[in-house]
């Protein structure tokens, strides 16, 4: 994402036992300075995501694997938990029971801050990736004011359900370009696609 002059990019470093999130940014997206670990001292961090302005001086991030979390920062390089809790845990019996991992850069609407994220269950056929929403206070991102409770976006086509993992749908980017938006997304971890809404 970009903030004023600067490019921030989100990513995870993998040392062959653990995820770490980790940041780099760019001026022109050919050059990058890498910052480092986020979160050294938590064991697994992965998906992280900005809002894309201030709120009340401070930027936040949504990030996390097995349940979100939010953190902030003063400057976009330095970042701590703004609480210790998931702020969207896992759900017994839900779409989201198994994986609870942020999606696309949020975005800012008049219900909120729309937070787009990926799920997961375990089911006699395997795990079932699918994606859920959810809206945060644009007053305060600490607030939880709406989450979905069935997934808007789910495997149907044979490339989403085949694959080198099976049955996903994995959402990670998101845009809009003349008049409509782009979603792209993981295909069961074999290729990349993209869905259109108008």
């Amino acid at each position: 994402m970009k903030i004023e002059d600067t490019f921030y990019l989100t990513y995870t470093a993998y040392d062959g036992k653990t995820a770490r999130l980790c940041l780099a940014s760019s001026k022109d997206l050919y050059n990058w300075t890498k910052h480092g670990p986020l979160f050294p001292e938590l064991k697994w961090t992965k998906a992280g995501v900005i809002v894309p302005e201030k709120i009340n001086g401070k930027y936040y991030m949504f990030f996390g694997e097995h349940g979100v979390w939010l953190a902030s920062s003063p400057d976009l390089l330095n970042w701590e938990l703004v609480r210790e809790d998931h702020i969207l845990p896992l759900r017994p019996n839900m779409f989201d029971s198994n994986v609870t991992e942020s999606g696309p850069t949020p975005i800012i609407t008049d219900q909120g801050i729309l937070v787009i994220y990926n799920g997961a269950e375990r089911t006699e056929k395997g795990r079932i990736y699918r994606t859920g929403y959810a809206y945060f206070s644009k007053q305060d991102p600490n607030k939880l004011l709406y989450r979905c409770t069935a997934p808007f976006f789910h495997p149907q086509e044979i490339s989403e359900i085949t694959g080198q993992v099976a049955n996903v749908v994995f959402v990670e980017g998101l845009t809009f370009f003349k008049g409509k938006w782009f979603m792209y997304y993981g295909m069961a971890d074999s290729h990349i696609g993209v869905a259109v809404s108008r």
